[in-house]
């Protein structure tokens, strides 16, 4: 993990947060190494254009919208 404190962090540099009976799960600053393990992964190839969407595409916006509305 990497050291978020000092470097101006809304989730680790603000007075709540140095009580550490407080766990900042409202701000969508997010340690989620496997997102930027995909990410990296997905630009190591080097190809950056569009793609032709998939079933599995459509199929999870389907469901979302299903789902919500």
């Amino acid at each position: 993990m990497i050291e978020r404190r000092g470097t101006n962090s809304i989730k680790y540099d603000r007075e709540k947060a140095q009580d550490s009976r407080i766990v900042s799960m409202w701000v969508a600053d997010m340690d989620l190494p496997e997102v930027k393990e995909a990410l990296v992964k997905r630009a190591q190839h080097g190809v950056f254009g569009y793609a032709t969407p998939t079933l599995s595409y459509y199929q999870a916006v389907i469901n979302w919208m299903a789902t919500r509305h």
